[in-house]
Formats: C-alpha cells, sequence, structure tokens
C-alpha cells in the first residue's frame, strides 16, 4: 500500500522478480527493497521512489516504483551531440561520487544487507570464474594446459591487484542501462539488486567501458572527476591502475556474454539482434585489448587479448 505522505504519479514502474526465471528471486527482492528503501530515506534524488512491494512465497515478488520515464543514458548518449555527450557522462560521473560518498557514511547498514544475501559476491573466486565463463564462451582454440595457464595469469595480474585496495559497497552494475534521465534533467540510478561489497574501480570502469565511441577523449577527465571527488589518500595511490584493471576485467566477461546471447538471437533467426551483439562484443575485446597494451602485463595474456580482438574485435 502506497503511504498517505507521499505524492501519488500518474503511473507507476513495478518490477517483478520470479522464482521460475531466477532461483534467489527472494534475495535479490530483499536486497534491492532494502537498498532502496536506505537511498529514500538519505539520498532520494539518486533512486526511484519505492511505493510498496509484496512478496508471494515460492512463487514472486513486486515492487512499486517511480516511473523516471523512457530516457535511459545509453539511449541519450548514442543521440547526443560530443558536448551533450561529456555533460551527461560528467554527471554519471557525479552520480556515482555521491553514490558511493552516501554507501561509505552509511556502510555498515549497507554491508550488513549486503552479506544478508548470498549473492554477487566480489572476490578472487568468483570473478576468476566469470572469466573462465568468459573464456570458453568466446570459444578461442587452444590446448587446455594454456588455457589454465591464462587464467591462472589472470587472477595472478588482474583479478588480485584489483582486490588489493579498499571495498566499499558498489552498485555493481553502474552502466549506462543502469542510468535514467529523470523529468527535471537529473540522473537516477535503478536496479539496485546487484549492490555488493567490493572495490570503487568496478562501478567507474563499467560506465567508462559501456559507452566506447561515445567517451570519444574525455576518458581521463571523467577519471580526474572521480578520484577528486573521492578521498584518493583512502583509496590508495594506485587507483588509477586498478581501474584499468577493473575495466579489462569487465569488458571481457560482458565480451563473453554478449558472444552467448549473439549466437542464441542467430539460432532464432534473429539476424539483426545477433549482429548488433557482435557489434558490441567488437567493442569491448577492442577496449580491454588496448588498456592491457599500456600496462605490465604478462605477455601471456596480451597475446590472448590479441587473438581475440584479432578473431571478434572488427571496429564497430
Amino acid at each position: 500500500q502506497i503511504p498517505d505522505s507521499l505524492p501519488a504519479p500518474s503511473s507507476y514502474i513495478v518490477k517483478s522478480y520470479h522464482q521460475k526465471s531466477d532461483d534467489y528471486f527472494a534475495h535479490r527482492f530483499r536486497r534491492e527493497e532494502r537498498i532502496l528503501d536506505l537511498f529514500n530515506r538519505y539520498g532520494s534524488d539518486l533512486v526511484p521512489v519505492v511505493y510498496g512491494g509484496i512478496f508471494v512465497r515460492d512463487h514472486s515478488a513486486h515492487l512499486v516504483l517511480e516511473d523516471l520515464g523512457d530516457h535511459p543514458l545509453h539511449i541519450e548518449l548514442r543521440e547526443a551531440t560530443h558536448s551533450q555527450r561529456r555533460h551527461l557522462l560528467s554527471q554519471a560521473v557525479d552520480l556515482l561520487i555521491r553514490f558511493h560518498r552516501l554507501a561509505d557514511r552509511y556502510s555498515p547498514i549497507f554491508r550488513a544487507i549486503c552479506h544478508s544475501a548470498i549473492l554477487d559476491r566480489i572476490n578472487t573466486e568468483t570473478l576468476a570464474s566469470k572469466f573462465a565463463v568468459a573464456q570458453e564462451r568466446l570459444s578461442l582454440p587452444m590446448p587446455i594446459n594454456r588455457a589454465r595457464e591464462i587464467r591462472s595469469a589472470m587472477s595472478e595480474f588482474v583479478i588480485r591487484p584489483l582486490l588489493n585496495g579498499p571495498s566499499r559497497p558498489i552498485h555493481n552494475s553502474f552502466s549506462p542501462l543502469n542510468l535514467c534521465a529523470a523529468a527535471d534533467g537529473s540522473l537516477r540510478v535503478i536496479d539496485m539488486e546487484t549492490i555488493s561489497i567490493g572495490p570503487a574501480a568496478l562501478d567507474l570502469a563499467e560506465l567508462l567501458i559501456y559507452p566506447g565511441q561515445y567517451i570519444c577523449n574525455v576518458e581521463n577527465e571523467l577519471k580526474q572527476q572521480y578520484l577528486s571527488g573521492m578521498d584518493r589518500e583512502e583509496e590508495g595511490r594506485d587507483l588509477e591502475y586498478r581501474i584499468e584493471l577493473a575495466a579489462i576485467a569487465r569488458a571481457i566477461d560482458y565480451a563473453g556474454t554478449l558472444s552467448n546471447r549473439s549466437k542464441r538471437f542467430q539460432d532464432a533467426g534473429l539476424e539483426e539482434l545477433s549482429g548488433f551483439q557482435k557489434q558490441r562484443r567488437a567493442g569491448y575485446l577492442v577496449d580491454a585489448f588496448q588498456r592491457a597494451q599500456k600496462l605490465p602485463l604478462p605477455t601471456l595474456l596480451t597475446d590472448f587479448l590479441e587473438q581475440l580482438n584479432n578473431k571478434f574485435g572488427e571496429h564497430p
């Protein structure tokens, strides 16, 4: 039931979680409901208003949310001019800074909520597992021993250094797909079901790698904007390096996901949708390879990324 104290909007969004499609639907619903409640109390202009919810045991759950309209950031970026893109991405970084600051301020509560769910844990094991899945989905032919060596190098030179720094509550999917432009022009972040405890670099990297060609030449500005807005000393001097590592890890993960999705669309005869997934996969692999070339990573890893880039990474 919607509280009388809240103004009644003309429309709502109902987000549903179903057991048939997700065995952990109850965890996702409860986590998102609690996180949104915290933000509605302490940072209501960062997220959609939550008006209520209902949980049906062993079946489904539903959240009634503010309708932010049909203006996701990834569409806004696609249709914007260079100066507009620059402004929108700067807004997104400001939103991320405020998100992280608020999560830091109420860290014990956020951490308790994150640890109460068994999902989306960020550690060496889970990130290594994601890489192994992506490696399999990208189907680059190689001997089994070499595939294992690549996974070991990924863990030692990318994943462990990425996690070797402060952890905080992060959104864990801070992509333009999950940012919406509200009626007043401000940005809000949605889909709190992914929130977890991990390095801040993952959230910023997620934002930087998605737009791809939309970033143009402002990535360094966006990084500096974030670094200036956060406590650089608390994060450590190697935060910029960890952002690059996070970008590589996320880009390979998404390339694997898109490869799998492209195949499903192709099998269904949806060639146009399959082609779009391949285009996005190419963008991620180009991004990962270009970043890896600038870092002191072992040849085994850079060769692997070069092979992926040669096979899939034609410039979109």
